[in-house]
C-alpha cells in the first residue's frame, strides 16, 4: 500500500509541478505578477497533496528581523520547495549552474534571484558571492553547506565555500534541520512516501561570531546544529 501510495505520489508530482513550472514560466516575463508568493503557495499546496504535513518549530524571530544566511541539511530534491514554502520571508541563494540550463525550472529560479555558481571553481564562486550580496539586500539567502545531498539522512563533510560567502556578504548564520525527510524520499529514489516534516530553526549564529571565526570552527558550529536529534527514532537508513 505504501508503494501504491508512492506511485501515486509520483503522478501527482509530474501532474501538478509541471503545469505550475509552465505557468510561472509564462509569467515570469511580467515584472508586475505577483510571482513569489503565489509561487510559495503553490510549493506548500504541492507537500499537502502529496500528503507530507510539514511543521516549522524553533525561533523564528531572526528571519524577520535580520539579514542571515540559511544553513540548512540537504537530503532531497524536495528542499528547496520545502524551504522556499514554509518559510515565509523571501528567499535566494546560491545554486548549481547546470540547474538554470534546465527547462522551466531554470528560468524559475532565475527569476526569484538564484545566483548561479560551480562549486568545483573557487574563483568563481567567490565572483558569485559577490553578486549574491547585490541582489539579496531584501532577501534571506539559502546555502546548503554539504557537498551534496546525503542518502540517509545524516549530515555529510561541510563544504569551506559558504562559510566564506558568510564572511563575504557580512551576514550572520541561521542553522536549520531538516528532520524526517529521509522518510519521505530520498537521493536515490524519486519516489515521496507520505509523512511528516519538521524544520527545526536552530539558534542564530551572531555577526561577530562569523566575523571572528575561522572558517573551520564556524563549520563545526553549524555541523553541530545540524546533527541535533530532536526525537528518538534516528532518520531511516538507505
Amino acid at each position: 500500500m505504501k508503494k501504491l501510495r508512492a506511485w501515486l505520489n509520483f503522478g501527482v508530482l509530474l501532474g501538478y509541478a509541471l503545469p505550475v513550472m509552465t505557468w510561472f514560466y509564462l509569467v515570469s516575463h511580467f515584472s508586475r505578477h505577483p510571482f513569489e508568493e503565489s509561487l510559495k503557495n503553490h510549493c506548500r499546496r504541492l507537500f499537502t497533496l502529496l500528503g507530507v504535513k510539514v511543521l516549522v518549530k524553533g525561533n523564528l524571530q531572526p528571519l524577520h528581523r535580520n539579514s542571515v544566511i540559511i544553513m540548512p541539511n540537504h537530503i532531497s530534491y524536495l528542499d528547496l520547495p520545502l524551504l522556499f514554502g514554509f518559510l515565509k520571508v523571501p528567499l535566494c541563494g546560491l545554486e548549481d549552474h547546470r540547474h538554470f540550463k534546465w527547462p522551466l525550472f531554470g528560468k524559475i529560479i532565475a527569476r526569484i534571484g538564484n545566483i548561479p555558481v560551480d562549486r568545483r571553481n573557487p574563483l568563481q564562486s567567490f565572483k558569485a558571492a559577490g553578486r549574491l550580496k547585490s541582489v539579496s539586500a531584501d532577501r534571506q539567502v539559502v546555502i546548503f553547506p554539504e557537498a551534496g545531498r546525503s542518502r540517509d539522512g545524516h549530515l555529510m563533510a561541510l563544504k569551506r565555500m559558504p562559510f566564506q560567502v558568510a564572511k563575504a556578504i557580512d551576514r550572520p548564520i541561521l542553522p536549520c534541520y531538516i528532520y524526517g525527510m529521509a522518510d519521505v524520499n530520498k537521493k536515490v529514489s524519486p519516489f515521496i512516501y507520505p509523512g511528516e516534516i519538521v524544520i527545526f530553526v536552530r539558534p542564530l549564529i551572531e555577526l561577530p561570531v562569523v566575523r571572528h571565526s575561522e572558517l573551520d570552527e564556524l563549520k563545526e558550529k553549524v555541523a553541530s546544529e545540524l546533527s541535533f536529534a530532536p526525537f528518538v527514532r534516528p532518520p531511516s537508513q538507505s
